[in-house]
């Protein structure tokens, strides 16, 4: 999905200064996987396994690919273990050394 969305958004519009990922947040990417994997975790009319397991990987994708919204999402939705458990795994493979504000922010988070 972020793949496929880079490329046409580059076609699209290929001076625009927003990113693809924070395209797709804007259009509420993230508030979508994450109510399918809180009816996931919370056993309320859960989706497939499969959907389930594309929700997380492709937030597992979008945090690697941006740590800012990793953050941003982890703060907002602290109370779900699986962005929780993602963000931490990004973080973890990207620890933000280039951004010293954010990484105190993350480890107050965590």
């Amino acid at each position: 999905v972020l793949v496929h969305f880079r490329a046409v958004s580059c076609v699209a519009s290929p001076d625009d200064r927003a990113t693809p990922e924070e395209e797709l947040v804007a259009l509420g990417l993230v508030d979508s996987l994450v109510e399918l994997l809180q009816r996931a975790e919370t056993k309320e009319a859960p989706p497939p396994p499969e959907v389930t397991k594309a929700a997380k990987d492709t937030l597992g994708s979008l945090f690697q690919r941006n740590g800012h919204i990793c953050l941003f999402t982890m703060e907002h939705y602290y109370d779900l273990e699986l962005v929780v458990s993602q963000g931490c795994e990004c973080i973890m493979d990207d620890p933000l050394r280039a951004y010293p504000d954010l990484q105190r922010q993350a480890v107050t988070l965590l």
